[in-house]
């Protein structure tokens, strides 16, 4: 897996169908899709770039495959195939990348597209070198279920009592988590 990183979640072809009931496709070369390798957004990916495809919720997907990254709609196309008529209609990815900075522009320049058309929502801009984020749990305290866990870092007590629970997060929060979660932001820092 030439693309591997820590800070995301993998499937091979086989669990994503398993997962998603579906798999990748490549008429080109049907035998090669298996080798097609899942990969969840990075959490180390900028605010626009996780918001982009929070947007495509399960209508684009990252995949590593012939040693690039493919980003494909649902359609699930790995490479282009087709020559538009009717017996041979047009399938292809979404975009093809060679490295996971490419991919985050990419995504990046579609986030400001999407805001332009009043489609998404401006997400919140951190100042260079931020590496905490600090939410106030307003009406429980930490406890199973009750906070997100990824990039959790720590629980702290609140000084002021106005919240439960202070926790930490590693990366910022999305404005889903925090309605879901009843948070309130509180800060951004460097560590």
């Amino acid at each position: 897996m030439k693309f591997k990183r820590i800070d995301t979640q993998t499937l091979t072809a086989e669990q994503f169908k398993a997962t998603f009931g579906e798999t990748p496709v490549d008429k080109n070369d049907t035998e090669s899709a298996a080798t097609a390798i899942y990969y969840s957004t990075p959490t180390a990916f900028s605010a626009k770039a996780k918001a982009v495809m929070e947007y495509f919720d399960d209508t684009a997907f990252i995949f590593e495959y012939k040693g690039q990254l493919v980003i494909t709609d649902e359609s699930l196309y790995l490479t282009c195939y087709g020559d538009g008529t009717m017996d041979d209609p047009m399938g292809f990815p979404r975009e093809i990348f060679d490295s996971w900075e490419e991919l985050e522009e990419w995504l990046e320049l579609v986030y400001e597209d999407l805001l332009d058309g009043g489609e998404i929502e401006a997400v919140k801009e951190w100042p260079e070198g931020t590496t905490r984020w600090s939410y106030g749990m307003r009406l429980r305290g930490f406890s199973i279920g009750c906070q997100p866990m990824d990039g959790f870092v720590e629980r702290r007590d609140d000084p002021d009592g106005k919240y439960w629970d202070i926790i930490v997060y590693d990366r910022p929060l999305t404005d889903t988590e925090l309605d879901a979660y009843d948070l309130d932001f509180i800060d951004g820092r460097v560590a």
